[in-house]
């Protein structure tokens, strides 16, 4: 099959270009390095006080916030945030038309076929869909309506969902493929960590590993968001080679990509020796 003529197509026949915008990468890139930032520090203050107190560490799908400790704050804003993202993705303010647009008008050239970048904002629709659900779920759990872990389980239900959709979203050209590929395998690492965490509650490596991986995938959003939609050309020029395609954008996507790794791991690493250092020295 020529993989380069399977489309997605606009509807007035012309090939979808790359899916989404520079502020629906962005945006969810900021939100999840926000996210994962405070999962660290929850998880951190938890890890070292069980510490001190000589019980085990217990993970947990939402940390409280130190001026409102009895509410599931972050829950609600979990709940909160993905309706407004939901709503940017059928509205204007994501694409022209929004969800009017799904299906091609009367007397366009595809008239009543999908529209192939309407359809990049429904599949982003559905994961913030996802995370919705899972804002519930971590509400109903704090308050003890449901099964020990059931937070946790819908929390990977999420990250599964954004991966099955991640995962069908590349299109033909190699960087865009390459992008779309390794946020898939970062989500993949959030699904695992979050089920192992249900399986091994008191494994305090599994948060961290579920940490590093919503941190990464708010990094690669980012980047996502300058290469894809900011270009930085003729450096991230897919198109200008000899025969009209260049390789190199995507094979220093992946050096982009083990930095991002390598540097999420230092600082992590860093900042729990240096927590760990500063606690002793105060014993």
């Amino acid at each position: 099959m020529d993989h380069a003529n399977t489309g997605p197509w606009e509807c007035d026949g012309n090939k979808s270009g790359p899916g989404g915008a520079w502020a629906g990468h962005m945006l969810p890139g900021v939100m999840f390095v926000i996210w994962s930032s405070h999962w660290i520090q929850g998880s951190m203050r938890q890890y070292f006080a069980a510490k001190r107190a000589g019980v085990p560490y217990e993970s947990q799908s939402i940390w409280s916030w130190p001026c409102i400790p009895n509410w599931p704050i972050e829950g609600l804003v979990k709940i909160a945030l993905s309706c407004l993202g939901a709503a940017a993705e059928v509205s204007g303010f994501a694409h022209d038309d929004g969800y009017q647009h799904l299906i091609c008008y009367p007397g366009q050239k595809r008239s009543g076929h999908f529209s192939g970048s309407s359809l990049n904002n429904w599949q982003h629709l559905q994961m913030y869909v996802c995370f919705a659900v899972s804002g519930l779920a971590d509400i109903v759990s704090y308050w003890g309506m449901l099964p020990r872990g059931t937070d946790k389980v819908f929390l990977a239900l999420a990250f599964a969902g954004q991966t099955v959709l991640m995962g069908l979203h590349e299109k033909d050209e190699a960087l865009d493929k390459f992008l779309h590929q390794a946020l898939t395998y970062v989500m993949v690492v959030c699904v695992v960590a979050c089920m192992l965490e249900v399986a091994a509650p008191h494994a305090y490596l599994a948060t961290c590993a579920r940490n590093t991986g919503v941190m990464l995938q708010g990094l690669l959003f980012i980047e996502t968001a300058q290469i894809m939609f900011k270009g930085y050309k003729p450096a991230w020029d897919v198109n200008d080679g000899p025969d009209g395609h260049d390789m190199a954008p995507a094979m220093y996507a992946r050096i982009v990509l083990l930095q991002s790794i390598i540097t999420v791991f230092a600082v992590y690493v860093g900042l729990h020796m240096a927590i760990s250092a500063w606690i002793q020295s105060r014993h």
